[in-house]
Parts: structure tokens; C-alpha cells; sequence
């Protein structure tokens, strides 16, 4: 489960679903529109070591909560070494969740926001970012998205070395699964797969799997 807000932890704060996210407010945040300009991941946390700029004098900056752990893990503290995010695993581990009262549209930088993209949907999907050492080589070479434009198909193009069993996933950005493209043992060689056709205009995100490679890439989907 993914949910941002600036307001969310206000609304919420002390019911069921706020403790399933892990986490109890502070504050709602402050109305000053420039009080926030840097998000700092937190160690331990799934953006440790990583720091982001956040857009100011905006209304995304506006009434922020702050928010604290219960039962979660803190993942972004901001200038006054507030909690904005938090990830929980639930009691059993037998979900996870992420709530951000900062707005990933809001962080600067698209090459920024991308990486945050998928560090999020990695953890809610489950992938450890760590790739174990491999006996064999990678199964997968020259995995690439043309995003569609008017009148052109949007192709998802990749090269197999060698016969391999290939999974490809689509996800909507909040991370509900869409559909399963392939589910199947593909040859060696080059494929292509034309995606604008299957779907409406929008963002998604893709997940490639072959052997124990996994991809996820952010697309859009242009008519």
C-alpha cells in the first residue's frame, strides 16, 4: 500500500489505517511555503544515504505533516529533522506499506524522482535491490522502453542470449497490478513487445523478470 499527503496523517492520525502505516503525528506543519527545501534519508531506511530537494514556495510545501514512528521506520527527516515518511512491514510482515506526507511530484529533479520511483515500488513489490553473484551470465541484454507518441507504438525491445523463462508485469504507479503481458519460456534473439495499443494514456510501471534478473521501469503511455 502506497499513500502520500500533505494533510493524510492530520485526517488520520490514531485510526486503524494510520496504524497500519506505522506511524503517529506530530504536527500537521506550518503554513510557510518555504519551510521545507531537503528531505535526508534516514539510516537503516530504504533511501539511507540519499538526500532530495524539494520544491519550494508551493503549495506542496504547505501544511506538511510531521509525522513520527509507531510501529515503523522513519525514512525521510527534513530540515527541522521532522519525520515525512514511513515504511511498515505490518506485525507479521505480512504486508507492506509506505505513506509520505511529502509529494513525490514535488521533489526536484525528474532523474531524482525516477530513482525515488522505484526505490519505493522495489520495496512495495518486495525486490532487494542486492543482485546475488551469478554463475552464469545475465540472461538479458539491451532492455529498453520507447515511450509511444501520436500515431506511433509504444515497443518494449530486449535481447536474450540464451532461452529463458520471461515474466513481464504491469503495475499502476500506486502499485495495483494491471496485467501480466507474458508468462512464458522465450527464446534466444531479439523481441519486442507493442504496449500503446493495450493502453490508455498515462504512467505505469513496468516489471521485467528473466531467470532472477528483475527490471522495473517507470513508462508512459502517450496516444
Amino acid at each position: 500500500m502506497y499513500i502520500e499527503g500533505t494533510a493524510y496523517g492530520y485526517n488520520n492520525n490514531g485510526n486503524d489505517l494510520c496504524n497500519m502505516f506505522g506511524f503517529s503525528l506530530l504536527s500537521p506543519g506550518s503554513n510557510d511555503i518555504n519551510n521545507l527545501s531537503t528531505l535526508t534519508g534516514q539510516s537503516g531506511s530504504i533511501v539511507a544515504d540519499k538526500s532530495y530537494d524539494y520544491l519550494p514556495n508551493s503549495l506542496a510545501n504547505n501544511w506538511v505533516g510531521e509525522i513520527d514512528s509507531n510501529g515503523g521506520t522513519i525514512i525521510f527527516k527534513c530540515d527541522n529533522d521532522k519525520g515525512r515518511g514511513v515504511t511498515c512491514d505490518g506485525q507479521s510482515g505480512n504486508y507492506r506499506a509506505l505513506h509520505s506526507s511529502v509529494l513525490l511530484g514535488a521533489v526536484r529533479n525528474e532523474t531524482a524522482r525516477n530513482e525515488l520511483m522505484k526505490i519505493y515500488m522495489d520495496y512495495l513489490l518486495g525486490i532487494t535491490p542486492c543482485v546475488e553473484e551469478q554463475s552464469s551470465p545475465p540472461a538479458v541484454n539491451n532492455l529498453s522502453f520507447s515511450p509511444g507518441f501520436a500515431k506511433q507504438s509504444g515497443r518494449l525491445s530486449f535481447i536474450l542470449i540464451r532461452p529463458t523463462h520471461v515474466t513481464i508485469d504491469l503495475y499502476t504507479i500506486a502499485g495495483r497490478q494491471i496485467c501480466r503481458f507474458i508468462n512464458e519460456r522465450l527464446l534466444e534473439g531479439s523481441h519486442q513487445l507493442s504496449l500503446q495499443e493495450m493502453l490508455s494514456s498515462g504512467r505505469y510501471i513496468l516489471k521485467f523478470e528473466a531467470d532472477r534478473e528483475v527490471v522495473n521501469k517507470l513508462i508512459t503511455i502517450t496516444r
